[in-house]
């Protein structure tokens, strides 16, 4: 277990760890039944070249499947979960960023969708947390 801790680097996409929580679980020989979601994380693959529209089009079936490991018998939630989704893919279509040159966007718009390839509220937050902290050093000098 060590050793495979050791082989991921802090830069590793969150849905990189999907196997060591696999693993950590058949490990302690926990029912199945008492594990909230069973529904292994499928990343999708991001690519740098992809479009805007490209980026979000499989966006409603990654939300349905995000929902539904995250919330499987509380329906409320599931649905309370993807208008949450849903809403954070329309501000991620709209993002201003008119006083970022275009290749930083590109790249921090890359990188959070790397790191949060199932879960789009934390796609728009890590951006807009990047985006703030670009401007805030731009700004100083």
């Amino acid at each position: 277990m060590t050793s495979l801790l050791n082989s991921l680097s802090s830069t590793e996409p969150a849905a990189a760890y999907q196997g060591l929580v696999e693993t950590v679980i058949s490990s302690r020989s926990i029912p199945e039944s008492s594990i909230k979601s069973s529904v292994p994380i499928k990343p999708k693959k991001i690519s740098s070249d992809s479009s805007l529209e490209d980026e979000y089009a499989d966006s409603e079936e990654v939300i349905s499947d995000h929902c539904e490991s995250e919330w499987r018998d509380d329906y409320n939630m599931r649905a309370f979960c993807e208008d949450q989704q849903r809403a954070a893919v329309e501000n991620l279509r709209h993002q201003s960023h008119d006083d970022i040159p275009a290749e930083i966007f590109q790249h921090i718009r890359l990188k959070a969708a790397q790191e949060w390839p199932e879960d789009f509220q934390m796609r728009l937050f890590t951006e807009n947390q990047q985006l703030e902290a670009y401007r805030k050093l731009h700004r100083a000098k």
